[in-house]
């Protein structure tokens, strides 16, 4: 007899299953979904029975698999299909996806484990998803009220920050059912708290994206809480998935399993479905309306304005912070008693350096970006490449001498705050960005402090003591060219707005005050809106399906000549097929040249209730080295 096995093991992408021989002693015992031993060149490796081969001809060269590791199967049949549907949609070895929903792969270890027999349950039609938004803390337990111990929950987060924060919204006494799952787990941890959650010793399942992978032997809600957020995506390596996209295929391995988004700040594609009543909101203060949120006016209570400070007129580079701005910093500096927030999401002292007399930019020569000015290197450099080169004297284009450096980076503020406080100061300055030594173990110190950073930063923010928040240079990101941006920037206020105190201030400094983002700040739906009318007219999600698909090669010239002959085949796959897809490029991404790599790639918009078949389609015309990335965060970064 000869089986079918998912070997646990780095493989090539178009080495996904392998079939071995079934000595006659396990021929009794072997059942689809358990781990077993295989032999594999020269090692012994683990792998998962996948399923049998009817043909009577047995390959004499085939080797026999080695032994059964448990009689009970790790996983349902059910599991392994999701885990299959899953590699052909993300292109994704269905070994390494598999790997990550098991435990750690310990021989000794596996041996003593005990498993709970897992029932097949035969596939169940979509359920409906419902939302639940919360305005407050107070809302936000709301949420988690109604958990019970005798129902198995998973609730995905974005991040591992977010974990103890949900966990502390959760009745005490279910404290002993709760688990956590994340990457920063220990081998220990990790293989103890698997058995829990397959075993369903714990029925409350707190963990970020790759927690949806796990086998659960049964699920009866999934909650994708702070649904807004970004890095619910896996964007960094395969599978790109998101947890919003695939959270419904993992519920129809689960008969009468409900899914709950939440978030105090909806994504603009939950708005839409919201406002279309594809998704019931269950926060019943709503109820049925065409607008979603209570206009903010300047008498409401418990509802503190942001100030939009404008800085038109004023040339980039000469002023870090506005005379408001610096006039509200030095207030709270004399104080000095409270916190202080400063957000810019950019790294370095300058983003750019250019002669004012004809203009040259100093740019990479393989990304063709700017080069970025920091302090502590003393030189230009850009993160994409290994290239830097000390600061110019002289424009090598003109010879002026006249050479600026502009934009505002994390080093700059951090420099004009130290200044400003001067040697003796009774505030500690913590700068929070990829290039800072801050060790994030940590603790920031118990005396007031000045967090300056990016993103980063927000995780260490105590939030009821920081009395004053200010986001510098918002500007840059509302320009990029990717439609995400604006949402991007909208959902970062919104979490500062959501976990502010009632008696902090809040600034945003900005070249461009007329944005409707600014303008909506009080009225959200009108941003929502109008995002979405362009959307539309775009024809961008969420009125489409997005996926993109790119390629790198150490030469420049091979990845552009890639690019286009797969574009060319997938165009007409797609019209011999007769697909409802549209596709867009071949292009250069940018940067074009990052972690040694030239860039190429296209997108693909596909219809919503499609996407999944469509891109199957497009992935057969895909050569090895390809990424596909459904859902993407970025259309152009690679």
């Amino acid at each position: 007899m000869i089986v079918k096995i998912i070997p646990l093991y780095r493989l090539p992408r178009h080495i996904d299953i392998l079939d071995y021989l079934v000595p006659r002693k396990l021929e009794s015992i072997l059942k689809i979904g358990q781990l077993v031993e295989i032999p594999f060149r020269q090692l012994s490796i683990f792998g998962l029975v996948f399923e049998f081969d009817a043909s009577t001809n047995e390959d004499k060269n085939l080797k026999p698999i080695i032994g059964v590791v448990n009689d009970i199967p790790f996983v349902s049949n059910e599991y392994l299909f999701l885990l299959h549907t899953l590699s052909r949609i993300y292109v994704a070895p269905i070994g390494s996806i598999a790997k990550m929903g098991l435990l750690p792969l310990q021989k000794n270890k596996l041996k003593k484990i005990e498993l709970t027999s897992i029932r097949n349950s035969p596939s169940n039609p979509l359920k409906a998803t419902i939302y639940f938004l919360y305005t407050n803390q107070t809302e936000h337990i709301q949420l988690y009220r109604n958990l019970n111990n005798s129902k198995i929950t998973l609730i995905l987060v974005p991040e591992v920050r977010h974990i103890k924060e949900v966990v502390k919204l959760i009745p005490d006494i279910l404290s002993e059912t709760i688990v956590e799952w994340h990457s920063d787990l220990s081998t220990k941890e990790k293989f103890s708290r698997w058995l829990q959650i397959r075993n369903a010793t714990k029925t409350i399942i707190i963990g970020t994206r790759a927690t949806l992978l796990l086998p659960f032997p049964k699920l009866d809600k999934i909650i994708i809480d702070f649904e807004h957020d970004e890095n619910h995506k896996h964007r960094d390596q395969a599978p790109r998935f998101h947890t919003k996209d695939i959270a419904p295929l993992v519920q129809q391995l689960h008969p009468n399993c409900k899914i709950t988004l939440a978030s105090f700040s909806p994504s603009f594609d939950s708005y839409y479905k919201i406002t279309k009543e594809k998704l019931s909101v269950v926060n019943k203060k709503l109820g049925r309306q065409k607008l979603l949120f209570k206009k903010k006016t300047e008498t409401d209570k418990n509802l503190p304005i942001i100030s939009i400070i404008s800085q038109q007129g004023a040339y980039e580079g000469v002023r870090i912070f506005s005379s408001a701005v610096e006039a509200q910093l030095q207030k709270n500096l004399e104080e000095k008693q409270d916190d202080i927030f400063i957000f810019i999401n950019k790294k370095g002292s300058a983003s750019s350096v250019i002669c004012t007399d004809c203009a040259y930019i100093e740019l990479d020569p393989e990304s063709g970006l700017p080069l970025i000015y920091t302090d502590h290197s003393k030189k230009l450099h850009t993160p994409y490449s290994n290239f830097s080169k000390p600061l110019p004297l002289y424009c090598p284009k003109c010879k002026s001498t006249s050479i600026k450096l502009l934009g505002t980076g994390s080093e700059s503020v951090e420099k004009e705050i130290k200044n400003m406080l001067g040697k003796k100061s009774k505030f500690e300055v913590v700068r929070i960005d990829s290039d800072s030594q801050f060790n994030k173990k940590e603790e920031i110190h118990s005396k007031p402090h000045i967090i300056i950073g990016t993103q980063m930063a927000f995780h260490y923010i105590d939030w009821e003591k920081t009395k004053l928040i200010i986001f510098l240079d918002v500007d840059r990101q509302l320009a990029l060219p990717e439609y995400l941006g604006t949402e991007h920037i909208w959902h970062l206020i919104a979490e500062s707005q959501y976990r502010r105190s009632e008696q902090s201030i809040f600034y945003i400094q900005t070249r461009n005050p007329e944005h409707i983002l600014f303008k909506s700040l009080g009225e959200p739906d009108r941003l929502y809106r109008t995002e979405l009318g362009k959307r539309q007219k775009l024809g961008y999600p969420p009125y489409v399906q997005l996926a993109r698909f790119f390629y790198g090669n150490y030469s420049n010239f091979t990845a552009q000549q890639a690019a286009d002959i797969v574009f060319e085949h997938v165009a007409l796959r797609l019209t011999k097929t007769q697909k409802n897809a549209i596709l867009l490029g071949p292009f250069e991404m940018q940067p074009r040249f990052f972690r040694n790599k030239y860039w190429y790639g296209f997108l693909a918009k596909l219809s919503n209730e499609t996407w999944t078949t469509d891109i199957l389609s497009i992935n057969q015309e895909l050569e090895i080295g390809w990424k596909v990335d459904p859902n993407p965060i970025s259309l152009l970064s690679p």
